[in-house]
């Protein structure tokens, strides 16, 4: 049974109009919004299953609609049961009202009990290592207190399917991985977790998905679309070095990037 599918869905890049054009429009209305911005997904069609990790791979623009539009639920995106979000250093939060306050108002929305939900809130104090610091306004937060706040409130009630980008990579070391040992936790109980690129959340998947030019280029094993999408890039980047670098220079820069390279497919087929 899939807890998220994906059926040809086409998202845009929004228009950032600037003010002489917003009156412009008053008197010459622009064309239809779907007709307009660049296309960043083009008929993207995939599954994820119950219990499935799934990381996407590709252009920071395209991966980041593809989630947006698994959150939003976008036309064409099917979701059996609620989907939550951790994006980044905890965007989701409100940040005039205090850590506790988030946390109550998070619970308050959520289609439980409120005995379940003052259990679910014990939980999250403890798991979130923040502390006194819950009762402080979110806006005083550092980005990784932002994260762990939105992080523990997520796995606090785990969703049908949790959409990760870049909260775990915001953690310091010791919580990401309790993060990581929670959410596996939850995978095996029937939770799926959609995903960026990152060290955390690769623990997490064993399936990957490559997009390029809006498009599913190709699906399969985490390893080996991983092993193919990072190897050229970062061989490319090593050795197009600027022209005006000295060639010893470059070559030194190739040398850090292959050990580089080759510690990670290490420290990968370690784990």
């Amino acid at each position: 049974m899939y807890a998220l599918q994906f059926r040809d869905v086409t998202a845009r890049a929004p228009v950032q109009e600037k003010a002489p054009m917003r009156i412009l429009h008053t008197f010459f209305p622009p064309k239809d919004s779907k007709e307009t911005g660049e296309k960043l997904l083009d008929g993207v069609s995939f599954t994820l299953a119950r219990g499935e990790g799934l990381m996407l791979l590709g252009a920071q623009n395209e991966v980041r609609a593809a989630l947006e539009a698994a959150a939003q639920g976008h036309a064409g995106v099917e979701a059996a049961g609620d989907v939550r979000t951790a994006f980044g250093a905890g965007t989701e939060l409100i940040s005039h009202m205090t850590g506790e306050e988030n946390a109550r108002l998070f619970m308050e929305l959520l289609p439980i009990s409120r005995a379940a939900g003052a259990c679910a809130l014990m939980d999250v104090y403890s798991f979130s290592r923040l502390g006194a610091a819950l009762k402080k306004p979110v806006s005083a937060y550092t980005p990784a207190m932002r994260a762990q706040l939105r992080l523990s409130l997520v796995l606090g009630v785990p969703p049908a399917v949790l959409v990760e980008d870049g909260a775990l990579a915001k953690c310091n070391m010791d919580f990401a991985a309790a993060c990581v040992q929670r959410i596996r936790r939850e995978l095996s109980h029937g939770m799926a977790f959609l995903c960026a690129a990152g060290d955390a959340a690769g623990r997490l998947c064993y399936s990957a998905l490559r997009l390029e030019d809006g498009r599913v280029k190709e699906q399969g094993s985490y390893g080996r679309l991983v092993r193919g999408y990072r190897a050229p890039r970062d061989m490319k980047a090593a050795f197009s070095a600027p022209l005006d670098v000295a060639p010893s220079a470059r070559t030194r820069l190739a040398f850090a990037q292959s050990l580089r390279l080759m510690q990670a497919m290490l420290m990968r087929l370690r784990g």
